[in-house]
C-alpha cells in the first residue's frame, strides 16, 4: 500500500469512527502522542489565559471528542475524557480512543 492509499484508508478509518475535521483529527493526535494523561486543555491551546480564543477553541475540540456539550444533546464521540478531577484537569483516550489509535497505528505502520 502506498502513502496515499495509506492516508486515505487513515482518514476513513477516523470518519468511521466521527472524526470529521483535521482539527478534531490533529487534537486526538495530540492527546494520543502522550502516554499517560499528561495534557490539558490549557496545554493543548498552548496558553494559560482560560478566556483567550486559543483556549476557547480547544475546549471546543476537546468536547467533541469527548461526551460533548449538554446544550447539544452530549454530541460528542467518546473518544478522550478527563482523567482526573479539579482545576487544570489532564486528559486521556477512552477505550473507544484507544481502539481508534489502535487501527491508525496499524493502518500506517
Amino acid at each position: 500500500m502506498n502513502e496515499h492509499q495509506k492516508l486515505i484508508k487513515t482518514l476513513h478509518i477516523a470518519q468511521s469512527f466521527g472524526i470529521t475535521s483535521i482539527n478534531q483529527m490533529i487534537f486526538f493526535l495530540m492527546i494520543a502522542k502522550e502516554k499517560e494523561a499528561a495534557l490539558s486543555v490549557l496545554d493543548l491551546a498552548s496558553t494559560h489565559d482560560a478566556t483567550s480564543a486559543e483556549y476557547k477553541f480547544a475546549l471546543g475540540q476537546f468536547r467533541k471528542l469527548s461526551s460533548g456539550s449538554k446544550y447539544r444533546s452530549s454530541d460528542g464521540l467518546g473518544l478522550a475524557e478527563y482523567a482526573d478531577s479539579g482545576k487544570n484537569r489532564r486528559i486521556r483516550l477512552t477505550t473507544k480512543g484507544k481502539q481508534l489509535l489502535k487501527q491508525l497505528d496499524d493502518t500506517i505502520f
